[in-house]
């Protein structure tokens, strides 16, 4: 009994540890000075602590708490930090309450939540099991990249909300912008951008989308259906019709171009995690996602 207790214990002590340090590697990614290159590290030792959760008795169980404990205490801080300036600000020693969530912060949590997805994909890619464990393993998976996923998909939702209304300035009687002709911005942004500046624009419109055509790839179990084409054409017109409608940026068709390109990379990627465990376990295990929108218990 006294053995039992211990093991519990080290358990959860490895999970707090775990969130505690994927929660300061999110304060120093928050730092303002050389932030990309923080970023990159934050997110780099995020997959190495992620990887190494996987060693434990049910690691994937344990990545995905340790991630819902991290996000929840980032949660508070940021509630905590949001009251604090509305305390100070309703007596007098503040003129202004400034939003917690800023880009940076969010691109901070958006790194820890992708490289878990990572290493948990990748655990699940690359392992190697007989296939009477197969139905236990595939929902331990399931069950930790819900999780994971679910605090991941919040905090995109979040993103788009804050990146293209909150943080920009509503302009209703102001001039708007408008560009329908193909491929004019690719080359205003080539000549007039950094290499880093283009690539940030570049990867921001094609990466936007990706998660939702990951999703729809993962969710379908029949051939794909009109909705799965068009969804993404639907989704980036919207985008740009907001930015137009409330003035908050440039309408452009190449945005819109360039958002559906980028969905079809979700399935692209979900096809070839199921297609490397195919070869792996020689078609035993075909379909890795088997079951995400099914309940366990």
């Amino acid at each position: 009994m006294k053995n039992t207790n211990i093991k519990h214990f080290s358990g959860e002590g490895v999970i707090i540890l775990s969130a505690a340090v994927l929660y300061f590697l999110f304060r120093i990614a928050n730092i303002d000075k050389f932030f990309t290159i923080r970023i990159f590290i934050t997110a780099i030792i995020s997959l190495i602590i992620c990887l190494l959760l996987h060693k434990y008795k049910d690691g994937p169980q344990k990545v995905a708490s340790a991630i819902t404990i991290w996000a929840a205490v980032t949660a508070a801080t940021f509630l905590a930090d949001y009251l604090n300036q509305v305390i100070h600000y309703s007596i007098g020693f503040i003129n202004k309450i400034n939003s917690p969530l800023t880009n940076r912060a969010i691109l901070s949590i958006v790194a820890i939540c992708f490289t878990a997805l990572i290493s948990l994909l990748l655990v699940r890619i690359f392992s190697k099991t007989d296939y009477i464990a197969y139905k236990k393993q595939q929902q331990e998976f399931i069950k930790a990249f819900k999780r994971v996923g679910f605090i991941f998909l919040c905090i995109y939702i979040l993103e788009l909300i804050n990146g293209f209304i909150l943080i920009r300035e509503i302009d209703l009687s102001g001039q708007r912008n408008l560009q329908l002709i193909p491929f004019t911005s690719f080359q205003e942004i080539t000549s007039n951008l950094t290499p880093f500046q283009q690539f940030c624009q570049f990867a921001g419109n094609i990466f936007l989308l990706t998660p939702i055509g990951f999703i729809m790839e993962i969710k379908r179990d029949k051939k794909p259906g009109i909705l799965y084409f068009i969804l993404p054409v639907i989704l980036s017109f919207c985008i740009e019709a907001i930015q137009y409608i409330l003035n908050t940026g440039y309408a452009d068709i190449d945005d819109l171009i360039m958002n559906t390109a980028g969905y079809f990379l979700g399935p692209l990627f979900a096809v070839i995690c199921k297609f490397i465990r195919r070869k792996i376990t020689n078609s035993k295990d075909k379909n890795i996602f088997n079951g995400f929108f099914k309940s366990y218990h």
